[in-house]
This record gives C-alpha cells, sequence and structure tokens, in this order.
C-alpha cells in the first residue's frame, strides 16, 4: 500500500541533490513525498513530478520544531505521514528531538560522513538506509534523472530560437559562480575560455548567474555579453527553466555549485572545477562527469590553467568551420 512520507531537508540544491539516491533507497513509486526545504528546490521537485506536495521549510508554518518548547500545533499534520525521515547533521537538534517526540519511528540520516572519511557524502547516506531503523532496498549511489516537462523543455527551445540559436551549433552552458567565493575559477578566465572556445569551434554560450553571484558579477558577465553573437546571459531564471536549458546543452563547465549539480542531473556531459573542497566527497553524481581539480584541497582553484579545461571541453566540440573568403565575381 503506498505511504506517506515527510522528508526534512533543509540543504541547498548540490547537497539535497546527493540525497536523491537515498530518497529513491526509502521510497516505492506509488509513495506520496511532501518535501520541507528551501522554497525554490521544492518547487522545482514538484514541477519535475519528484515530488508530489512541499512546504517552505523556513516558513513561520514549520518554526515551532526549532523550538525547545513542545510542538503540539504541528502534531496532527505531521501525524497524517506513515513516516518521517530527518536528513540532518545532528541527531541531538531540536528539531530532530521535536520530530521522535511526536513520532518515535522518526529516521534520521546524517548528512556528513565522521572526520576523516573518503566516503562520498551520497553514499554515506544512502548506505545508512536499512540500518539505525532505516527500511528500504539499499541502492547504488546514481543520481535518479530528473524528468524536464515538455513545457518547459519547449519554453527553454524557444528562448533560444529568440536569441539566435539555430539547434546545428554546439551549446555550452557555463556557471562561472557558486555559493562559496573561494570555489571560484577566476571570472576573467572563464572569459579566455569562452574566447577560445568562440574562435576555435564556434559554440553557442550559455551563461549562467542568480543571486549568490552578486551584482557585481553579474554586471561583469553583462559587459561580457553585451554585443555579442552567439551568446545568452540566463540571469535569475527559476531553477526549472535553468533545468531545462542545461538539459538542451552539449556540455557544461562550472564551479563546485548546486547548478553543476543539477546539470549533471539532466545533462551528464559535466565539467566541474574544484579547489578547497575534496572532490573525493563531494562530486557531482554521473558517469559523465569530469572534475578537474587544483594541485591540492588547500589550493586556489585559480590554480587550475585555461588550457586544462579548453582540454576538458574540446572532446565535446567539432572544430569551427572555416569560410571561404570572397574572391571575387566571376567574369570580371
Amino acid at each position: 500500500m503506498p505511504q506517506r512520507i515527510f522528508i526534512h531537508h533543509h540543504g541547498a540544491l548540490g547537497d539535497l541533490l546527493l540525497s536523491l539516491p537515498a530518497i529513491n533507497g526509502v521510497r516505492k513509486p506509488d509513495d506520496l513525498i511532501h518535501l520541507a526545504g528551501r522554497f525554490d528546490i521544492v518547487e522545482f521537485l514538484k514541477k519535475t513530478g519528484y515530488i508530489h506536495e512541499g512546504r517552505d521549510a523556513d516558513s513561520a508554518f514549520f518554526l515551532p520544531l526549532f523550538m525547545e518548547e513542545s510542538v503540539h500545533p504541528l502534531d496532527e499534520f505531521l501525524h497524517g505521514f506513515d513516516r518521517i525521515i530527518l536528513f540532518s547533521a545532528d541527531r541531538s537538534s531540536p528539531l530532530a528531538r521535536n520530530l521522535l517526540r511526536v513520532d518515535p519511528r522518526t529516521e534520521i540520516i546524517l548528512t556528513l560522513p565522521p572526520d576523516g572519511s573518503r566516503m562520498h557524502v551520497s553514499d554515506f547516506r544512502t548506505h545508512q538506509i536499512g540500518s539505525a531503523g532505516l527500511q528500504g532496498p539499499h541502492t547504488n549511489t546514481a543520481l535518479p534523472g530528473l524528468t524536464i516537462p515538455a513545457f518547459s523543455r519547449r519554453d527553454a527551445e524557444e528562448m533560444l530560437a529568440r536569441e539566435g540559436f539555430d539547434f546545428t551549433s554546439p551549446l555550452v552552458a557555463v556557471h562561472p559562480g557558486s555559493g562559496g567565493r573561494r570555489k571560484c575559477w577566476p571570472l576573467e578566465n572563464y572569459f579566455a575560455l569562452i574566447e577560445t572556445l568562440l574562435t576555435k569551434h564556434g559554440p553557442f554560450f550559455l551563461i549562467f548567474s542568480g543571486p549568490a553571484e552578486g551584482a557585481e558579477i553579474r554586471r561583469k558577465v553583462e559587459a561580457f555579453v553585451s554585443g555579442k553573437k552567439m551568446m545568452l546571459h540566463v540571469c535569475d531564471k527559476d531553477l526549472i527553466t535553468v533545468a531545462a536549458l542545461l538539459s538542451l546543452s552539449t556540455v557544461y563547465v562550472g564551479n563546485d555549485s548546486g547548478i553543476s549539480h543539477l546539470a549533471a542531473a539532466v545533462n551528464g556531459n559535466v565539467i566541474v572545477l574544484f579547489g578547497p573542497t575534496d572532490p573525493v566527497l563531494w562530486r557531482p553524481l554521473g558517469d559523465r562527469v569530469q572534475v578537474i581539480s587544483s594541485a591540492s584541497h588547500d589550493a586556489s582553484v585559480s590554480s587550475i590553467s585555461t588550457k586544462e579545461v579548453y582540454e576538458g571541453i574540446a572532446p565535446f566540440l567539432s572544430p569551427r568551420r572555416e569560410v571561404a573568403p570572397d574572391v571575387g565575381i566571376k567574369g570580371r
């Protein structure tokens, strides 16, 4: 019989995407999933059909869960679920204690491996299924494909057509930002990479930016794109639009960010640049994800050369066709 499952996961986009294999391990195809998470992620996963219901975990509705006092106003809501699953770094937080008070069977999946572990965080979460009270099949850690609705894909195609994309050239997606500044390859390197790719291969570029990049980065990207053909600055779009555009791309390149994890979920040809974070633990999931990292985890991501990144992307692209020069009008 299908179950109603309440899942509380307050992680950012990349963090939540790394939890999808574990969620797949505790759900059956007909189960109804209600997710309490970040608003934009909840809305995105509803549009893809991955979850059925959801609420913003930061809303006042859930505020009592974070208090030490009892949470009787929420009891009736939570008692409407067959299972409660919490993704958390802390088993003893007020949130965990309150959920356990409402339902002692609440299942807690720890999100961070112990210090010194070399296990990928997604493996760590998935391997907790079947232990510590969690019931569900063990699964191989692989990111479940997210379905882009047909109307979202059509809207993305129409957006590209309006900007002059002819659907015969390669489409290169670039996200030069991240939630952490130390994770970001220098913006000037991205611009140099794009210029080189444009000269040698002639693709169309999608350059993504959002609130995490800040106004200064967005202004620089807009100035770089301004007046150029074969480029579109995709700024502050919702996640379903971003995902639809990424799904149409030939190859993606970006920093260690949620958008890189999203690109891996909807496309696969992904190149991710790592600096201070450890790709053994945090790399996006997927067989076609290529990691380019700095010499050591303490080194700056800026130590990665533009040539190295170019060589990672070039195999996905054909050499640019040369146009024969005009040699004059025959008969003159």
